[in-house]
């Protein structure tokens, strides 16, 4: 049993408000295992949970007195859900397989998700391990956007289904290499797609109304891959090199536009350990996205020209990050 309390506010510098925003809920969960025969285990449980939002948000323009309201919400909900999950493994643990699914309600729409997942494991080789998962799971809407005054009790929960593939190789029995790929396919995200201002076919620019609604009008794709080689030793170097690749779709089905942000990096560990027999020190240097990879977002956009030149903004991600520390360890 669990209950939680957080109230927050902001404002601007004469004292007036911008916002504020108040959450609770309490929750109770149960979880449970049964090891019903060698190598089988069925783990189940389930969850309550009743939860209350509200808030507001403004924003004002040259004069600090004149307010545009942004949102406000003010609602409840109950929610509830179950899981079950079962393992099993054979061949002394060469072979694992995990299947299972999860059931959530929500009373603010009536609505249910059922996400089933599965996971499959394999050792064809003492240093060779395989692994695949698979998986379909949605996230219900926050109560500040089923209350919002931009919103809806009718909006769909978010939906994605991940599939993920791995191999990993043991080169020695200190050093470990893993490649790693994964996909994930979103439907069903929230959006306000009208709030944007946009060209018309006609060459004028679409003022978008305040009042604009969100709605359940993206979908998209996120996938890449990742390769990761690391080092272990009892009291020499050990330290580890990966690098990622990722590039993600959304698509908008209300304006029929695409966003293709594409980021990439690497990123590279170094650890020295010194062994005494009471007390353990380790040197360790760390550089993340060692080649200074400029990844950006977008950020806002700041309307158009005369000439119907839009001008957007991004921003960008964290450039190149050493560090170097000491742990102590007893």
């Amino acid at each position: 049993m669990a209950w939680t309390r957080e109230r927050g506010s902001s404002s601007n510098p004469t004292g007036v408000s911008l916002g504020a925003d108040g959450y609770g809920e309490w929750l109770g969960r149960t979880d449970g295992s049964w090891i019903w025969a060698k190598g089988s285990t069925l783990s189940f449980g389930g969850m309550a949970q009743r939860q209350r939002d509200d808030g507001n948000a403004y924003e004002y323009y040259l004069n600090p007195y004149v307010l545009l309201k942004l949102d406000q919400y003010r609602g409840t909900a109950t929610r509830h859900g179950a899981y079950v999950q079962q393992n099993w493994s054979a061949a002394k643990g060469r072979v694992t397989f995990t299947a299972g699914t999860r059931y959530d309600h929500t009373n603010v729409t009536g609505g249910y998700l059922v996400s089933p997942f599965a996971s499959f494991t394999v050792q064809p080789l003492t240093a060779t391990r395989v692994q695949l998962g698979w998986g379909k799971y949605g996230q219900f809407p926050d109560l500040s956007q089923s209350y919002s005054i931009f919103g809806s009790r009718w909006l769909l929960p978010e939906r994605a289904t991940h599939y993920e593939a791995a191999i990993e190789q043991n080169l020695d029995d200190k050093t470990r290499l893993r490649l790693e790929y994964y996909d994930r396919q979103d439907r069903d995200l929230l959006w306000r797609p009208l709030f944007d201002p946009r060209l018309l076919p006609n060459g004028k620019v679409f003022t978008a109304p305040n009042s604009a609604p969100t709605v359940n009008s993206q979908r998209g794709y996120s996938r890449g891959f990742q390769v990761f080689l690391r080092r272990r030793t009892a009291n020499g170097f050990t330290g580890w090199i990966s690098y990622a690749y990722g590039v993600a779709k959304v698509t908008d089905g209300v304006l029929h536009l695409t966003f293709l942000p594409a980021s990439q990096r690497i990123d590279f560990r170094i650890n020295k350990a010194f062994v005494h027999d009471k007390w353990k020190m380790t040197l360790y240097g760390e550089v993340v996205n060692l080649l200074n990879h400029d990844n950006r977002r977008f950020d806002a956009f700041d309307g158009y020209t005369s000439s119907g030149q839009a001008f957007p903004t991004f921003f960008d991600m964290f450039p190149i990050l050493p560090s170097v520390g000491l742990v102590f360890e007893r």
